[in-house]
């Protein structure tokens, strides 16, 4: 109900050497929906009257932060990297055979939606950094299942990213392969939150003198 059969692309470019794609991001598969399902609305209703709600006005700033932050990461990590027909990812700044820069705004919203998973949350239940740091790569892969099969049901397909590989799962929302990625970016989120967390405080109770 409500499905489409309708490709932008059959299947991504290839360069001349059949070695390197482009353009997955433009493939869109026969599953795709025209409009969202009839509890698709309910669904995002609900998930913004939480985030709306529940939310303190601090934790909201760190979500719109966090998705800003994160849409310059993935731009720059398209344009940085060259992906093989395996679904294998090299880092190769400056690279004529990178790809393109390219975000989403369906993983932009998603990520203000579900960030406190990743950000607050987390740091609330895994009590210290090391720990935190090492299991970094199962919270985002916990994270992108979530966002992924939230957003197969209202589209019929993940339109914010799809990877490709052996070591893609769940319906390729995850690829195992880039826990080294994950890991450094814990890393760096350790170092980060904290002061995210001071200033967008700072900001919040600014602006309440204002609202």
């Amino acid at each position: 109900m409500g499905v489409t059969k309708r490709n932008i692309l059959a299947k991504p470019r290839t360069d001349p050497t059949g070695k390197y794609i482009y353009d997955t991001h433009l493939v869109i598969p026969s599953t795709a929906r025209e409009s969202w399902p009839v509890l698709g609305y309910p669904l995002v209703i609900a998930l913004v009257y939480a985030w709306y709600n529940y939310l303190t006005l601090d934790a909201k700033l760190r979500t719109i932060v966090a998705a800003v932050a994160f849409a310059g990461i993935e731009y720059n990590f398209y344009s940085t990297t060259i992906e093989t027909v395996d679904g294998d990812i090299l880092l190769r700044p400056f690279d004529p055979r990178c790809r393109k820069g390219h975000t989403t705004w369906h993983q932009f919203f998603a990520n203000i939606i579900f960030t406190p998973l990743l950000l607050d949350i987390y740091f609330a239940v895994v009590p210290t950094w090391p720990l935190r740091v090492l299991l970094f790569p199962f919270n985002v892969w916990l994270l992108e299942i979530v966002e992924g099969y939230v957003l197969m049901y209202l589209y019929g397909y993940n339109p914010a990213w799809t990877y490709r590989g052996t070591d893609a799962y769940f319906h390729n929302n995850i690829k195992l392969g880039y826990w080294y990625f994950w890991l450094g970016l814990g890393a760096a989120v350790e170092l980060i939150f904290p002061f995210a967390v001071q200033y967008t405080q700072a900001a919040a109770a600014a602006l309440m003198q204002y609202l």
